[in-house]
């Protein structure tokens, strides 16, 4: 099984700039993020779903889209956000997640924060099924 990468290359076309947008201005704004997680394998994908670490299974997740040819595409992408001192923040519902997902809406991107079943450190493309 592969593991989960945070290889910015290893997103689709579309959304590798607004990845960049979305680091640039969460800096901006005084946050300190990192974009943990880009692409997952289908294996990787159902591990994360069975640990509860995702809302997808292997096929319903952007983590998991590829080119045609087969190389990684993902349309979506997990970020981490940390304190002042470096530390990592956990809480989902610390308010510098919503500041960051604002952020992320800002430019077209959805904010898991705002399911059903929040993922507050998800990000990915509004309509990432068409694409």
């Amino acid at each position: 099984m592969a593991q989960p990468d945070s290889n910015l290359d290893d997103l689709c076309p579309t959304l590798l700039p607004l990845a960049g947008a979305f680091v640039s201005q969460c800096r901006a704004s005084g946050l300190h993020c990192r974009i943990t997680i880009t692409w997952r394998d289908p294996s990787a994908q159902d591990a994360a779903h069975a640990a509860g670490l995702s809302n997808a299974a292997a096929g319903q997740s952007p983590h998991n889209c590829c080119n045609a040819d087969g190389t990684p595409a993902s349309r979506a992408f997990d970020f981490a956000l940390f304190d002042d001192n470096a530390a990592y923040i956990a809480n989902g519902t610390d308010p510098r997640y919503a500041q960051a997902g604002a952020i992320a809406k800002g430019l077209g991107l959805a904010w898991g924060g705002d399911w059903h079943h929040p993922d507050y450190d998800h990000v990915e493309l509004a309509n990432w099924r068409a694409v």
